[in-house]
């Protein structure tokens, strides 16, 4: 956006829409089920911190969910729902704490390193999933726009 308004100084801002999104990974929204009540999706979490985007890691979620209930004979595996659903989205409580850290003003791309390239290093294996090339100087962009 800045970049943006560099390069046009002519251009303002007309009104600005937001909505709260959810930040806290699937790490921080448990129990993913109670009783016969099984989390899917947005619901526990499965929502890329940075983005806000969480249609496509819900359906990752729905996979997982399905996987499970395809293998079950009679009961559904809870433990294992919950096992393949924290392995599969780890990485999301650390663009978390990286998102949380900024929004604090505590963000320190030095002391933080090692958070700055768990997101990277995984960002970049689901390049292709994103749409955009991921690049450290873009993602150090994304972070410093928060």
């Amino acid at each position: 956006m800045d970049e943006f308004f560099t390069q046009h100084p002519e251009a303002r801002v007309v009104k600005k829409i937001g909505r709260p999104i959810r930040l806290a990974p699937p790490k921080r929204m448990e129990p993913f089920y109670d009783g016969s009540i099984i989390g899917v999706g947005e619901s526990i979490g499965c929502v890329f911190p940075m983005l806000g985007e969480g249609i496509i890691p819900s359906l990752i979620c729905c996979d997982i969910f399905l996987h499970v209930l395809g293998k079950s004979s009679g009961k559904f595996n809870f433990k294992e729902y919950r096992k393949r659903v924290l392995e599969r989205f780890d990485y999301y409580d650390d663009v978390y704490r990286i998102v949380r850290l900024k929004m604090d003003g505590k963000l320190s791309t030095i002391r933080h390193l090692n958070l700055m390239m768990s997101m990277y290093r995984n960002m970049k294996k689901e390049e292709k999933r994103f749409g955009f090339e991921i690049s450290l100087e873009k993602m150090t962009r994304m972070v410093n726009a928060l």
